[in-house]
């Protein structure tokens, strides 16, 4: 459903208001002008809803003036205050704080446009995913603007570096410790190496040594068989 209705108000008078075109007639204006009597002086940024006849009327108050839209009770809170604030926006961008206070009942009625255009906008159902979609784009651009320009974030990034020079650190540690047993394990193995070369060599030598008496042997004994044992025989 639409935004029926919009007015912006000083001191209860009511500079600027615009209507849907979807409205034909009712008794809103004066509605409206009843709640602005009960306002009275509420404190800056004050938000509030006072529903009537199956409609809602929500408010919003900023520098003194009252932003005042009128719907009906199927349309989300959310977008209404989401509107009011763009009317806000506009309202504020547009006219000065002075000229706002010293303005006359009807006195910015060129604005009136202007509320119908915001009106129309709101009241299409896709602007609530367009709405939707800027907030999550916003939450996104705070989320990285708190990780750059807070202290706290800051902190905890530098606690993060402190714990990777840490793991670093450890790291390093752990690696001399792992070239320190490199070298020892080498230093070992070279020295069992050294001790089984010369076991080898002791072995070779030992088993030249009883090959060249078994060959001597050997020998011998072939001579000993031609020629007797005493060599008698060969003489």
């Amino acid at each position: 459903m639409p935004i029926f209705y919009t007015l912006i108000a000083r001191d209860g008078h009511i500079l600027t208001e615009a209507t849907s075109r979807t409205v034909e007639a009712g008794n809103f204006q004066q509605i409206a002008l009843q709640i602005l009597s009960k306002i009275g002086q509420e404190s800056e940024g004050a938000k509030r809803s006072f529903s009537t006849g199956g409609y809602v009327f929500n408010i919003q108050i900023n520098d003194g003036i009252v932003y005042l839209c009128l719907v009906d009770l199927s349309f989300q809170m959310r977008m209404s205050f989401s509107f009011l604030a763009e009317v806000i926006n506009r309202f504020t961008t547009t006219y000065t704080r002075m000229a706002v206070r010293q303005a006359i009942t009807g006195q910015m009625k060129d604005f009136d446009r202007t509320l119908q255009q915001l009106m129309e906008h709101f009241s299409n159902p896709s602007a609530d995913k367009i709405h939707r979609a800027k907030q999550e784009i916003e939450s996104v651009k705070q989320v990285m603007l708190t990780n750059i320009g807070t202290t706290s974030p800051l902190r905890h990034s530098s606690d993060l570096v402190l714990k990777r020079n840490a793991d670093i650190e450890e790291l390093s540690m752990r690696t001399e410790q792992l070239d320190d047993s490199s070298s020892s394990y080498r230093m070992q193995t070279q020295a069992v190496k050294k001790k089984m070369v010369w076991k080898n060599r002791k072995w070779a030598a030992i088993l030249g040594c009883c090959c060249i008496l078994l060959a001597v042997l050997g020998i011998y004994i072939v001579i000993s068989l031609i020629c007797g044992w005493t060599f008698s025989s060969c003489s």
